[in-house]
């Protein structure tokens, strides 16, 4: 300890001179439960200190010392009353990442509450939610794929070691080089990250995507051989025996079996879901409601190198194509059948030729549980 005693005659002016320079600034310190000095008051930082540093009184020795400035000066705290103020949650979890983290973060919950609000707010299966899906899903795969490239630009013009084989077959090795770099390559990484969310979302969250559309190339099956030989075949013998004797062949199908129903009287035990069929048909008629919106095909199809009534079924299509498959249907109208049906409906020339889906097909030609799967196309 730095400090030198006084001399007794010296004690008288030293308490003064102390006292007065120092009692005004104790009075205005900030309240000190500790110990304290007995002579100015000034705040000590245990009983063991013997020496006030600030008026230099020894209480051990019961007079005055002069401090040494240094010593007084290194021996203060700023402040011994005043503690630092305790972190908030907000900060001690903002220090838990980077900034840059908390910004990708900060994009991926902003599309992922996008996602989440459009997929409560849209209807199961709406053009809405399908356009939204679609759109979101392509607009965020050109993003990725956009920020991917550019970022392989930018890490090969830095490192030579990096080749063009990286960018397909080890794009990861790419991206860990970039994140090294983080923040310096911030808006190119975040705009990766939200293109790859946008996309995933899309798909998981807002669903509605029209994959048998998107997957559609548009490569059409062209109908079989034996159903455009069977519809020729039809054609010919029905024109060419006149409306009569249509009518006789009509009556004499309908007294032999009832075609509204196969299992008429018969009482069948369930039995296990059978494997789906695909059958090619032509369409022999239609029924429209009150509107004039087609609910109901009727179809015609191929059995034993003949044309045989198959079945009846809805077409799953929008207004626009079902009023676009009316209108063409219209103009290839005929007066009757060109298969014995006993049915009412607005009968076509069969042209048009489709497929369908069903569990099999009867010993007379019908198509059981039979389901619409697409329009094939004009067969002439």
């Amino acid at each position: 300890m730095n400090a030198r005693l006084l001399p007794p005659e010296d004690d008288s002016s030293t308490v003064a001179d102390v006292l007065d320079a120092d009692h005004d600034a104790i009075d205005l310190a900030a309240p000190w439960d500790g110990p304290r000095c007995e002579k100015c008051s000034a705040p000590m930082k245990s009983d063991t200190v013997a020496v006030c540093h600030r008026c230099g009184w020894y209480a051990s020795l019961g007079q005055f010392l002069e401090v040494d400035q240094d010593w007084e000066a290194y021996g203060d705290d700023a402040d011994p009353s005043a503690a630092a103020p305790a972190p908030s949650h907000l900060e001690v979890w903002a220090k838990l990442l980077p900034p840059w983290a908390w910004v990708i973060l900060g994009t991926v919950a902003a599309i992922t509450l996008v996602s989440v609000a459009v997929r409560l707010l849209t209807a199961d299966g709406s053009t809405t939610r399908t356009a939204w899906s679609v759109t979101q899903l392509a607009i965020g795969i050109s993003v990725f794929f956009g920020c991917h490239l550019f970022n392989f630009l930018m890490v090969v013009s830095d490192d030579p070691d990096c080749g063009m084989l990286d960018l397909i077959l080890r794009p990861l090795r790419v991206w860990l080089r970039t994140i090294r770099k983080l923040p310096k390559r911030l808006v190119v990484t975040d705009g990766a990250v939200a293109g790859m969310s946008a996309a995933l979302l899309a798909i998981v969250v807002i669903g509605g995507l029209p994959y048998d559309r998107l997957w559609d190339w548009g490569f059409k099956q062209p109908p079989k051989q034996n159903l455009l030989g069977a519809v020729a075949s039809q054609i010919q013998k029905v024109e060419g025996r006149g409306a009569d004797n249509l009518e006789d062949a009509v009556s004499d199908f309908a007294s032999k079996q009832n075609l509204d129903s196969d299992t008429k009287g018969k009482t069948r035990s369930p039995r296990p879901p059978k494997p789906q069929l695909d059958f090619d048909c032509v369409i022999l008629g239609y029924r429209v409601d009150s509107e004039g919106r087609l609910v109901r095909l009727l179809l015609g199809t191929a059995f034993k190198d003949k044309l045989v009534y198959a079945c009846a079924v809805s077409p799953k299509a929008d207004s626009k194509e079902s009023q676009d498959l009316v209108n063409r249907l219209s103009e290839i109208r005929a007066e009757r059948p060109y298969v014995p049906i006993q049915a009412s409906a607005i009968w076509v020339k069969p042209i048009y030729a489709c497929r369908v889906t069903c569990e099999t097909q009867t010993a007379n030609g019908r198509l059981l549980k039979a389901s619409w799967k697409q329009l094939l196309g004009n067969l002439q």
